[in-house]
């Protein structure tokens, strides 16, 4: 499903909204400088309370990524506000769902930040809300939804005005507007909804010094931060599809990454005459070289960002479980359980690494994500693993538990456990399953973990636990959680 993206429906203009911009989408005037980033992000932050305490939320939409909180939701949100902000003077607001504490966790997204010079202290988070989300609908806050296309629980039935995602279409909000298709990135998609006027108000030479900082350089980098996050750099052959190498292209003479204009440093925007005559402007990135032949310093965003997301050797068990989590209430076709909780961590860790470096095993690990299934009353738990081996290659890894958890009665677990796990089995290409601990690695054989899983779970099934698990290499690469997640669902639909 999709828009006419070219000339987006824009939202209807408040003559003197939350943002303090006034005027109607077509007008370029402001009434005072909020155009930096972090200055937005602020005064934002103050005033969207501020209506909230008078009972002005109706004013206000409020964007929201996925409740992983990884850097192309972070991304999403933050430049959606910013953008809508600017271009169509709707009073918008990034909500982060991780709560401040945890921001620690995915270091990626505070380098991100940091190269788009935002301090994180600007973000509002959902848990310092001054009421429980729910009430925002009663409040009049309408919600624009960026790296998911469902309204969350917690936000009851709230209206949502605007989705932009690149995963599978729940069919969920048909009033909105939505683009939703598929991509590495949803950041690109929200760069291919706000293209045509961010290019419109680029300025030209003879608007220099007028426009200069209508849009900030940490937008466009923060944006392609998360881009290259999700697709390996737009590697040929990867994840990167044409509208997220059309995106990157679009960005890169934009961001702080590109080199000053010959004026100095960089100025918010460049003209549009400065970007067409530099070594970085159009005529040298291309969405067809932007992957094959980045330009350096792309190259070591890429490296830098990347390094610093694999960087979890601070995290425990419940951290790394926690650091990029989704959770589902998923409905079955059995009177006995008529809805199961599943939880899906990805985690950036080879699983004999984590074993060996955390636990020493897999007793006290299993003991260890029981806690933690336990606390977020899960009945399934799915760990997802992604890393990279000794030469280099992509690897994964899935880690499926099933447990007694609120809602499965006792030994019903084994019988789940059999049929999601014929049924993943079953996906074919999609996924690719194959045994674990069939290869070696640097440290020994995946194989000595093995037996010992097996073992623990038997020991666990004798003494009545009722904790049960498969472990399986998986060796199409390329499926990530947006492929896991919708096998899970339809087969959880189907257990009686």
């Amino acid at each position: 499903m999709g828009t006419n993206v070219n000339n987006p429906k824009r939202p209807v203009a408040t003559q003197s909204g939350g943002n303090g911009v006034t005027g109607t989408p077509g007008d370029d005037s402001t009434v005072e400088d909020d155009s930096t980033l972090e200055k937005f992000l602020s005064k934002q932050r103050r005033e969207f309370l501020k209506d909230l305490d008078d009972g002005k939320g109706d004013q206000w939409q409020v964007v929201m990524g996925n409740e992983a909180g990884d850097l192309d939701s972070l991304a999403s949100s933050i430049s959606y506000a910013y953008l809508s902000s600017t271009f169509f003077s709707r009073s918008t607001i990034p909500l982060v769902l991780t709560a401040p504490e945890h921001m620690s966790l995915r270091l990626e997204n505070l380098h991100a930040l940091q190269l788009a010079s935002l301090s994180p202290s600007v973000l509002l988070h959902s848990s310092q809300l001054p009421c429980p989300p729910a009430d925002l609908t009663a409040r009049g806050v309408h919600f624009v939804l960026v790296d998911h296309n469902s309204l969350l629980p917690q936000f009851g039935h709230g209206a949502v005005d605007v989705i932009i995602d690149h995963h599978v279409d729940e069919g969920n909000h048909p009033s909105a507007q939505r683009l939703i298709t598929t991509t590495g990135s949803c950041s690109s998609l929200v760069v291919k909804y706000f293209r045509r006027p961010w290019q419109d108000h680029i300025p030209t030479s003879d608007d220099k010094g007028q426009d200069a900082k209508l849009v900030d350089t940490g937008v466009a980098t923060l944006l392609l931060a998360a881009m290259v996050v999700d697709t390996g750099g737009l590697r040929p052959g990867g994840k990167a599809t044409r509208i997220d190498n059309e995106s990157a292209a679009f960005l890169y003479p934009l961001t702080s990454l590109s080199p000053p204009s010959r004026f100095g440093s960089h100025p918010v925007t460049q003209t549009l005459a400065e970007i067409n005559t530099s070594s970085t402007g159009p005529s040298d990135i291309t969405p067809e070289n932007i992957g094959t032949n980045p330009p350096i310093p792309l190259t070591k965003l890429t490296n830098d960002l990347t390094q610093a997301k694999f960087n979890v050797s601070h995290l425990s068990t419940p951290e790394l479980l926690l650091r990029d989590y989704k959770e589902y209430v998923l409905p079955t076709s059995s009177k006995t359980y008529p809805t199961l909780r599943l939880g899906l961590s990805t985690v950036p860790l080879c699983l004999e690494t984590w074993l060996d470096r955390d636990t020493h095993g897999w007793t006290p690990f299993l003991l260890a994500v029981d806690d933690y299934m336990e606390k977020k009353q899960l009945n399934i738990l799915g760990i997802l693993t992604t890393f990279r081996d000794d030469k280099d290659k992509s690897r994964r890894e899935i880690l499926l538990i099933v447990g007694p958890g609120k809602g499965l009665p006792e030994r019903e677990e084994q019988k789940v456990i059999v049929e999601l796990a014929k049924g993943m089995e079953e996906s074919g290409e999609v996924l690719d399953l194959g045994a674990w601990g069939s290869k070696k690695s640097s440290k020994g054989t995946l194989g000595n973990h093995q037996g010992v899983y097996d073992q623990a779970v038997k020991d666990f099934l004798e003494k009545g636990d009722g904790r049960v698990g498969r472990v399986w290499q998986q060796r199409n690469t390329k499926s990530t959680r947006k492929q896991v997640a919708p096998i899970l669902r339809d087969l959880i639909k189907d257990l009686q």
